[in-house]
């Protein structure tokens, strides 16, 4: 039998270690942002927390005014007879076909253009 030889690298994993007096400090993030006129702009923390409070505020919202429409939807619902029901929910549908029929043939227009 082959005696088994060592096939690894010696890796001094010291180098990558911290020094034993360093301590973790928190950095302040600066997101940097380029626009087309060359003009530097950078996020401090407080910046970037602000814009994500605020879409998360806006988020909230149209959250919440869905479920509203939900709601007055439904309790339109409870209100009708069968047939009104049927009704309702077939127009409801085409009314839906047609908004996904002009997203279609928008991405289709916006595909072609490009």
């Amino acid at each position: 039998m082959m005696h088994k030889e060592k096939m690894f690298f010696p890796l001094n994993l010291q180098l990558f270690a911290d020094e034993p007096g360093e301590t973790e400090k928190e950095p302040e993030v600066e997101v940097k942002k380029e626009d087309e006129g060359g003009d530097d702009k950078s996020f401090s923390q407080v910046d970037v927390d602000k814009a994500v409070e605020d879409a998360l505020e806006k988020a909230k919202v149209k959250w919440q005014e869905e479920q509203e429409q939900r709601e007055t939807e439904a309790e339109k619902l409870k209100k009708m007879n069968a047939k009104e029901k049927e009704e309702y929910q077939q127009k409801k549908r085409e009314e839906d076909l047609s908004k996904r029929e002009k997203r279609i043939r928008k991405k289709r227009i916006d595909g072609h253009t490009r």
